[in-house]
Formats: structure tokens, C-alpha cells, sequence
């Protein structure tokens, strides 16, 4: 995962945004190297670090195959690491990959 923003709101949440760092990925199904087709934004767990309410966002990425004929059309990115909220950013920072 990499930070995109960390920008503290007007409630005194800090918020964050993440994503996956995948650039490139082929589809399940066929092969076919796959297109960004766009973005979702994922709210995860609201974490309480350093006595302020984190709200982390997972940007999560949408693909799409760029093979006409394949069944599979489009699907989401996944990644354990935004499935598991982590139990504090500091520590979550400090071992992003």
C-alpha cells in the first residue's frame, strides 16, 4: 500500500488515503494485460492513534480486460493488508510494501 494524503479534518480525524501499488496486471481468465478503469474509494477501520480518530480510504482500483471476447469484463483490485485494518498507521506506515 502506498499513502496518497493524510490531511487532518475539521471533526479531528486525521484522514488517509491509501492504494495498492500495482501498476500492471493481467486478467485471471485469459492473460490479457488489463486497464485501469477507474477508482472507488473503500473506507476501512477507524483507528485511534497517537488520541486521534484515523479514518484510512483505500482508493481501490477497478480493472478491466482488454480482450473483447473475454467473459471476464472488469473486476476490483484486493489486497489482504486493506482487508485486515491495521491496528495503528504508525506501525502500518513503517511496513508498507
Amino acid at each position: 500500500m502506498a499513502i496518497l494524503e493524510v490531511a487532518r479534518g475539521a471533526d479531528g480525524r486525521v484522514h488517509v488515503a491509501v492504494e495498492t501499488t500495482e501498476r500492471a496486471v493481467g486478467c485471471g481468465a485469459c492473460g490479457a494485460r488489463a486497464s485501469l478503469k477507474g477508482r472507488r474509494r473503500v473506507p476501512l477501520a477507524v483507528l485511534p492513534t497517537f488520541g486521534s480518530p484515523v479514518s484510512p480510504v483505500w482508493h481501490k482500483r477497478r480493472w478491466a480486460c482488454r480482450e473483447p471476447e473475454c467473459p471476464v469484463g472488469s473486476w476490483s483490485s484486493t489486497s489482504s493488508r486493506a482487508a485486515k485494518a491495521p491496528s495503528s498507521v504508525p506501525g502500518w506506515v513503517a511496513n508498507r510494501s
